[in-house]
């Protein structure tokens, strides 16, 4: 992809390009931040949203990572700069290029997000696990090499854009330098698991780096040929020298023994082929864990989870090994692999652990009674208020929804556990109960405490019964393995409670040394830590006979079955304890010299030993048995006491390196009988042997092989099966409720329903309205701002001004002798204009039609005349009016060259274009201005109804919703009246049974006092006004509409009429001005030929009809002075752009003298001028000539401009335009924005609160 930003700038596409990497770039930011935002709220991403990202991530930081460097390092050079590209020299540089300052910045701003998305992507998308690796596996031990290569690569783009061209000798040795470098660090690393990958990496880099010393062998040659035969017949030896130099390398990879102590990143190297193949078993998670002590890598660990997990089969293992280890710290790259790992161990344990499925138990139910016990407080507190305190509606409320709430997700949490974990009698009984005494629900609630549903059973039978199944003799345990709190208890279950008799304040604060008999304390933490760090598997021990202490100090005989467990940063043990029994027999635990450690509650009893405990005492001083150093182990021996006869036996249990010396003893014969078989010693599911240790041989975790595949099947399922779910079933609820309450509660929802409907409706009908309206007023608007017809007329009478002074000055120059003022080219120039305006006016017609005066354009009402023999009145179109001037001018000038008499034709036109036919247009030009203002002033009257229409039906909507709403009060205040008499009914039944709860379930010391001492308060009923509460929240949308209304016709609309009735006098005001300007220029040389015999009214006494030249001369002068006035209008410092201010106001550059001030000043001077020549006694040639050019050249100039008023007036009003369609979008959607921010979910809350009171009433005591 090196040359894709040369083929765009060759092919003009870099545009596209820059574009395509920007929104590249901005779409990773932007769904990084909305992933972010579903963390943050913990919703799932979206799968398509995570393809989205993943390709986008690797297009660009993979394949587009050299040319976006490249264009962006461009655009840092070039943006303040127009010249030729230095990387391409047969390019130029477009305008696209030239952003200025503001180039610079945004290159730097998207290359440093370029290149942090890079390192992040780095991190992320390579992949540790070595399971299935294909032969073009991209899976890798690390990431550094190709973090390197990326810089690499970051600095040849660098390089290219700055020195590239002007040092390719340079740039050709530092790129080869900088390939070499990355082709050694992936020849020493091999970083890759698949060898084809590591080949490709190694001769791709290795081809690059030959490829720039060639380039530098072709520059010192000043060959390209060279360059050629280089790089294409080099391509097979570099190959071949890359695939010798891998296998080379790998051939000195040194075995494991040697490779304990080096760095993970080399010992890695030399287990990789152990790690793909599994033939070490868990000897090599051993070798592992000693290289580990050497050096702290966290990809060690990773690896072992990996290992664990996808050749042991022991995700649980897997689990332990990757939470022993935290993903803190600044090592970005090795803290997202441990997060990853986490993930995708903890996913697998979910579908398959048993151990992780018994733990996650502990953690919900944990939850569950938490739950449990705010719902019991939430509900007592809504008894007490309705019945002791004054009611409040916004409190009840908040009190109702609140134990709704509370009770719904408490049942959801416990219908979810009790299929999950069907057995559980702690579960059952507590659920049970909850459903008997305050849901009153017996039907379910005696089929929890009885038997399961067939759901239920139908679950539990397919898991086999294990060491983590619920039953009668065995209890739970959950110990902390983290370093701080090792050993400490953090859950239990309550079988653990009666079979060690204790309380659930003292078990919370157990450590595990206190359940242990203290022989066994004394390096128990630090075996402990030691298996954590360097265990091979998750199990401590299954099924072992074990001997454990009550709170008493007793021991007693249990199997026990412990694992570890890793989660939420720590790693935990999970204990599983069987009680062994019921076995009628006692036991102590010994020393080899007969020293007591501990023994059973009864053995000094058995033994006729009037104390109730001797440990800590030798045997030997209560008792006449012999001495332990005497017994001969697993040998019955029987002596006589004076109760009895009683046997004894002598059992030796190696747990580690400590041998356990077991005295036991016994009075009943067939329990003896029992001794003599060792293999059923220990009865329980499975027998253990006599001399069994502690590390039995390993066995793969037990998985619940028939689990539904979808962790979270309960929880789906849930709702089907238990009573939150019958609670929307109508049917249920009609069979719970009786008929008044059920009409009542139907009627108040279904009002509501209605009324959020309605608000709806009304909302949507005022936004349909507003879109016509803006719609109506956008189409008129762009109308009136195309006054092209009026822009023709007012140019079409310049034209004409022009065609008179033209052929006027051909005339006297040729009368004088003197040299023409005006060329040949200027006359046909102005004969062009005048037939295109002519057909443009045509052209236009359609454009004001409705105007009256246009029937110029179709009608013979335009007044010419035409002088022949006589003088005569001729009436025509203006079409076939202008073509008669047309005609007469070029006569006239043909006439004039040839030398034939033209005054006929002469006197023809300037008669009138400066007569009759002139001041027709001129006038027209005033009536079409109050025909456009007349049309502008009736559409906005017209926009008054539209406004009316909105109002009309917000206040309509308005009165249909109050007279809606007045009718549901009483629905309203009958059901709150039912649900507070009934909760005051049942207030001594529930209270104590909320109370029996909190004290014999959650141990808290409720206040079940009599509260006689207090007042109750009398219930009179409800007599709340629910509506007007409803009125006061639908005010805010009527105020919202009024205010967007009044902003709209009083801001925007009458800026918008005096826009537009402004426009068209100042659109027309410089073409105005300069037509002024033609007449002066007219007038002031007829004025300077008054006195000759070269005047008109000289030659043509007959025919000339137009005043004297100096009065007419003074008319212009007034008119030009009122047309000054328009630019004292507020307006114009709105309208005016900057270019056509400093026009008028400023300078204009490369002009006149006179005329380099500005047009206004141009036009005082030539005024001036004027006056000058008119008033003086003896005027001169040279000053007309000199007032004729400077005239010319303020028309030449404003000729151009002449659609710059046009331009800004109607931008002007686009603007507002836009502002008044942004302000209307703006309010719909801020009608829409109210609504589904505040109408529904105020509404939605009120009909949630009405199903909440329902949902109390099903749960009331029926009797």
């Amino acid at each position: 992809m090196l040359s894709l930003d040369f083929l765009a700038i060759k092919y003009k596409f870099e545009h596209e390009l820059l574009i395509s990497i920007i929104v590249l770039i901005s779409s990773i930011f932007i769904i990084a931040l909305i992933a972010t935002a579903f963390t943050k709220t913990s919703t799932e991403i979206p799968s398509l949203l995570i393809f989205f990202f993943r390709s986008m991530i690797e297009a660009t930081c993979e394949y587009f990572f050299i040319p976006s460097c490249v264009i962006f390092l461009l655009m840092f050079k070039y943006s303040d700069s127009a010249r030729d590209f230095e990387e391409y020299p047969d390019l130029q540089v477009g305008y696209f290029w030239e952003f200025k300052s503001y180039g610079k910045v945004a290159s730097v701003l998207f290359l440093s997000f370029l290149i942090i998305f890079t390192f992040c992507y780095e991190a992320c998308s390579y992949d540790i696990r070595f399971e299935n690796v294909e032969k073009f596996s991209r899976a890798r031990v690390n990431c550094k090499v190709n973090v390197i290569m990326k810089i690499v690569y970051f600095i040849q783009a660098v390089l290219y854009v700055f020195i590239g061209n002007m040092h390719k000798n340079i740039y050709s040795v530092v790129v080869s330098i900088l390939y070499i470098i990355v082709f050694a660090m992936y020849l020493r690393n091999i970083p890759y698991y698949a060898f084809s990958m590591n080949f490709l990496q190694i001769f791709l880099h290795l081809y690059c780096a030959c490829s720039s010393g060639f380039l530098l062998i072709s520059l010192l040659l000043d060959s390209a040929g060279v360059l050629f035969i280089l790089i294409v017949f080099m391509m097979p030896v570099i190959a071949y020298l890359s695939y010798e130099l891998l296998k080379y390398r790998i051939s000195l990879i040194k075995p494991i023994s040697q490779m304990i102590e080096y760095t993970f990143e080399n010992f890695e190297i030399s287990i990789r082929n152990h790690l793909q193949k599994g033939d070490l078993k868990d000897k090599l998670l051993s070798k592992l864990n000693k290289n580990y002590s050497f050096n702290k890598d966290k990809k060690n660990i990773i690896i072992q989870a990996y290992y664990a997990n996808d050749i042991l089969k022991n995700p649980t293992l897997a689990l332990n090994k990757i939470f022993y280890i935290n993903n803190t710290g600044y090592n970005f790259f090795d803290n997202f692999q441990v997060y990853k790992c986490r993930k995708i161990i903890e996913k697998i344990c979910e579908e398959s652990s048993e151990t992780f499925k018994f733990f996650q138990y502990f953690l919900n139910f944990t939850s569950a009674k938490a739950a449990d016990q705010e719902f019991c407080i939430v509900y007592s507190n809504l008894l007490n208020y309705v019945c002791y305190e004054e009611l409040k509606i916004g409190k009840a409320k908040q009190e109702i929804n609140n134990l709704v709430k509370t009770m719904k997700s408490l049942i959801k949490c416990y219908s979810s556990l009790i299929i999950r974990y069907s057995d559980s009698e702690e579960l059952k009984d507590m659920y049970g109960s909850l459903l008997l005494k305050l849901l009153s629900d017996r039907d379910q609630g005696r089929k929890i405490l009885g038997k399961l549903t067939k759901f239920s059973k139908s679950f539990s039978m397919k898991i086999r019964k294990t060491n983590y199944s619920f039953e009668n003799t065995r209890c739970f345990l959950i110990v902390s393995g983290n370093q701080q709190t090792l050993g400490k208890v953090l859950y239990f279950d309550k079988n653990f409670l009666n079979f060690f008799s204790y309380s659930e304040e003292i078990a919370l604060t157990l450590n595990l040394n206190s359940l242990i008999p203290y022989i066994f304390t004394k390096f128990h933490d630090s075996l402990l830590h030691n298996f954590l760090r360097k265990c091979t598997s998750h199990i401590i021990f299954q099924k072992s006979p074990l001997y454990m202490l009550d709170s008493e100090g007793f021991l007693f005989e249990c199997i026990v079955s412990v694992e570890c467990l890793g989660f939420n940063d720590s790693v935990n043990f999970v204990c599983a304890i069987d009680i062994l029994g019921p076995r009628k027999r006692e036991f102590a635990l010994l020393s080899s010299e007969g020293f007591v450690y501990g023994h059973s509650r009864h053995f000094c009893q058995t033994l006729e030993i009037p104390k109730k405990s001797i440990s800590e005492n030798y045997l030997q001083e209560f008792t006449t048995l012999t001495p332990v150093q005497q017994m001969i182990p697993n040998e019955i021996t029987t002596i006589k006491l004076k109760s009895g006869n009683i046997s004894t036996i002598l059992k030796q249990r190696k747990l580690g390196k400590t041998i356990m010396i077991i005295l036991y003893i016994s009075v009943c014969p067939k329990e003896v009988d029992s001794w003599v078989d060792a293999n059923y010693f220990y009865t329980k599911d499975e027998k253990q042997s006599n001399d069994e240790s502690e590390n039995l041989p390993v066995k793969d975790a037990c998985y619940i092989k028939d689990r539904p595949q979808n962790a979270n099947l309960a929880n789906e399922q849930t709702e089907e099966i238990f009573a939150s779910k019958k609670e929307t079933n109508p049917s249920y609820i009609q069979s719970l409720l009786p008929k008044n309450e059920l009409n009542i509660s139907q009627k108040t929802i279904k009002a509501l329903k209605i009324t959020r409907i309605l608000i709806l409706l009304s909302i949507l009908s005022m936004i349909i309205c507003n879109i016509i309206i803006s719609a109506y007023i956008g189409k008129e608007v762009e109308h009136s701002n195309s006054l092209m017809a009026l822009n023709n007329l007012n140019h079409l009478s310049f034209l004409l001004s022009q065609c008179a002074i033209i052929i006027r000055s051909f005339d006297l120059s040729f009368k004088t002798q003197r040299k023409t003022l005006y060329t040949e080219e200027e006359f046909y120039y102005i004969m062009d204009e005048l037939k295109k305006i002519q057909k443009h006016v045509l052209d236009d017609y359609d454009t004001w039609a409705y105007c009256k005066s246009s029937k110029i354009i179709k009608e013979d009402v335009v007044v010419y005349w035409k002088i022949e023999k006589g003088f005569s009145m001729k009436y025509a179109n203006l079409y076939k009016a202008v073509e008669n001037v047309i005609e007469n001018a070029e006569a006239t000038y043909n006439n004039m060259i040839s030398g034939f008499n033209y005054n006929v034709t002469l006197i023809n036109v300037l008669d009138n274009a400066f007569g009759p036919i002139f001041s027709k247009v001129e006038k027209i030009t005033e009536e079409l201005i109050s025909c456009e203002n007349s049309r502008v002033r009736s559409l906005f009257s017209k926009n008054i109804y539209f406004i009316m229409a909105g109002l009309v039906i917000l206040c309509f909507s308005t009165l249909f919703l109050a007279l809606f709403l007045l009718k549901i009060d009483k629905y309203l205040n009958s059901i709150w009246d039912i649900l507070i008499k009934k909760l005051r009914n049942h207030y001594p039944q529930l209270k104590s049974n909320l109370c029996d709860r909190l004290i014999n379930i959650h141990n808290l010391n409720a206040n079940i006092e009599n509260n006689d001492h207090l007042h109750k308060k009398h219930f009179i009923g409800i007599k709340h006004k629910h509506s007007l509460r409803y009125f006061t929240r639908l005010l805010i949308l009527f105020i919202i509409v009024l205010i967007f209304y009044l902003v709209n016709s009083f801001y925007f609309y009458t800026k918008i009429e005096d826009g537009l009735i402004f426009r068209p006098n100042f659109t027309i005001s410089l073409s105005s001005r300069k037509l002024f300007l033609s007449e002066i220029q007219y007038w002031t040389t007829e004025s300077f030929y008054i006195s000759s015999n070269y005047s008109l009214q000289s030659e043509f006494p007959t025919f000339y009809p137009f005043p004297h030249s100096k009065k007419s001369l003074l008319n212009v002068f007034s008119q030009l002075a009122e047309s000054k006035k328009l630019f004292y209008n507020s307006l114009v410092k709105d309208i005016l752009s900057k270019e056509l201010h400093d026009y008028i106001y400023v300078n204009i550059p490369l002009s006149s003298t006179f005329f380099s001030t500005g047009t206004s000043n141009a036009i005082r001077y030539i005024i001036q001028e004027s006056l000058n020549i008119v008033y003086n006694k003896e005027p001169k040639y040279e000053d007309l000539e000199n007032f004729i050019y400077n005239v010319k050249e303020y028309c030449n100039f404003t000729l151009k401009l002449r659609y710059l008023p046009d331009n800004d007036s109607k931008k002007y009003i686009e603007n507002i335009l836009i502002q008044a369609t942004y302000f209307t979008v703006g309010f719909c959607v801020s009608l829409l924005v109210l609504y589904w921010g505040f109408y529904w979910p105020y509404f939605t809350g009120e009909i949630n609160m009405m199903k909440n009171i329902v949902r109390i009433l099903l749960k009331l005591p029926k009797k």
